[in-house]
């Protein structure tokens, strides 16, 4: 079980970011992963913005 911060996933989204391959494989390859309210928050937020994601 991991705790997936909001880098890793804006990682993983963002092709443009020099760790977006690990992001991606490290989200593929652990089952049971752990994302907290604040994390659902800033995603939120950062959706709102100018679409660069």
């Amino acid at each position: 079980m991991i705790y997936v911060d909001t880098s890793t996933i804006v990682a993983a989204l963002d092709s443009q970011d020099p760790r977006h391959n690990r992001a991606k494989e490290l989200l593929e390859e652990t089952e049971n992963k752990i994302v907290s309210e604040i994390v659902l928050a800033e995603l939120a937020v950062l959706s709102r913005g100018d679409g660069d994601l």
